[in-house]
């Protein structure tokens, strides 16, 4: 009967059970090391960051001195414009699995499982603490 259970897997007193969508992989509580849940940005959504960034640096190089106002406007623009990509930027989730023997074990966790992926990392963190 496990211990716990949802969408990112099951938790047993001596084991724990990760799921994803092409498999299930069991692994004994006593060869795991550490479990987190991270997120990062794609690489690929970085690049949308140079378009922007290079809003804010472009009127110092091609506006006189006398143009102050317009120098204003294209950089607040390009701040804006970088802000708005920075918070849009695909992220990828993934459960991050260090084993004792040095091996570490990721899944790919979808955006909208992130709450039940943090909740299944806390449980297992918590069980191991108790294991210990």
């Amino acid at each position: 009967m496990p211990i716990f259970s949802n969408t990112c897997g099951k938790l047993f007193t001596d084991k724990v059970i990760f799921a994803s969508a092409l498999r299930e992989t069991e692994i004994d509580t006593r060869e795991i090391k550490n479990i987190s849940f991270a997120g990062s940005v794609k690489t690929s959504s970085l690049l949308f960051l140079a378009v922007p960034a290079m809003l804010i640096f472009i009127p110092y190089f091609f506006f006189h001195e006398s143009e102050v106002f317009l120098k204003f406007l294209v950089t607040v623009l390009g701040v804006a414009f970088f802000t708005i990509a920075v918070i849009k930027a695909q992220k990828s989730y993934r459960l991050k699995v260090n084993l004792k023997n040095g091996e570490t074990i990721t899944w790919n966790v979808w955006q909208g499982n992130m709450r039940e992926a943090n909740k299944f990392v806390e449980q297992v963190k918590n069980r191991l603490r108790r294991q210990a």
